[in-house]
């Protein structure tokens, strides 16, 4: 834990944002029940003791990346507008996971 949390700095802000919109999906069980029902899983928070915690929670949210976008816009609230801040900034410098 303590290796990567200097990793984490540069990563600040998208890290903050995907975390933020990973709360406000699971605070919506309209939403949570959508997602469930369309693919079959849900997001993933991440816990900060468990760095391996954040890597599943960007990459289970990348897998289910289309499901999401269709309940947020079927939902049409403000949770939309924030994930499409969020992917916009994203695809200037998208990460690379391997």
């Amino acid at each position: 834990q303590l290796i990567i949390k200097p990793v984490y700095v540069h990563y600040n802000t998208v890290l903050t944002k995907t975390r933020h919109l990973v709360a406000q999906l699971r605070k919506s069980s309209i939403a949570v029940e959508k997602i469930v029902l369309k693919c079959g899983k849900s997001v993933i928070s991440d816990c900060t003791t468990r760095w391996n915690s954040t890597y599943l929670m960007i990459s289970r949210l990348l897998a289910i990346k289309g499901p999401i976008n269709e309940v947020l816009t079927e939902i049409g609230n403000a949770i939309y507008k924030i994930y499409i801040f969020i992917y916009r900034r994203r695809r200037r410098r998208p990460p690379s996971v391997s």
